[in-house]
């Protein structure tokens, strides 16, 4: 059984049909969407913040972005604190290359969570992204994950190449190369 995403009713599809089409309203739905219905699906009721939660999550997980976020803007009109739909629509943002808005759902998982280590590294992935005006606001991102985890490989890589970014933009890269040549040379016999 499948259940139509637009009229929420359930009905039989025809094997052999892909986009599967709704008998009652016509809507077309691709037989990758997590329709499925049955004994192993869960209950969904109008108004349940975690069926909602995870109705969004299956959607992102199959990569329909807009469905999904839909789900996640039911949960946060039920609860607007909730920590999961903040953080699935900044990361669905990322994904999107909608770097102002997924820093602007980071924040918001930030004032519920001020210790969050993945919204911190996420929120400096996006920062990192919108370029050189946002590179000093990504490094402190970065900086305050080490602070909460100092062995995160990824932010101490992430925070690497920032620091490499802002000194090219600053002329450091003349100076790290000519270090860099400083050193061999000392290293060569004579």
């Amino acid at each position: 059984m499948f259940r139509c995403s637009r009229c929420s009713k359930e009905f039989e599809p025809n094997p052999r049909s892909n986009p599967i089409i709704c008998p009652h309203c016509g809507n077309k739905m691709s037989r990758r969407r997590p329709e499925r219905v049955g004994p192993l699906a869960p209950r969904f009721k109008e108004g349940n913040k975690k069926a909602l939660f995870n109705k969004g999550v299956a959607y992102q997980e199959n990569e329909f972005y807009g469905e999904a976020i839909n789900y996640y803007n039911e949960v946060l009109k039920i609860d607007p604190h909730h920590k999961g739909a903040w953080f699935n629509k900044g990361d669905i943002s990322i994904k999107l290359k909608f770097y102002q808005e997924a820093v602007k759902f980071f924040n918001e998982v930030l004032k519920i969570d001020p210790n969050d280590k993945d919204a911190w590294y996420n929120k400096g992935l996006a920062l990192g992204n919108l370029g050189d005006s946002s590179y000093k606001k990504a490094l402190e991102c970065f900086e305050k994950v080490l602070s909460i985890d100092p062995n995160d490989k990824d932010a101490q890589n992430n925070k690497d190449v920032i620091l490499f970014r802002l000194e090219a933009d600053n002329g450091g890269v003349k100076e790290i190369v000519r270090k860099e040549f400083q050193k061999e040379r000392s290293r060569e016999p004579e």
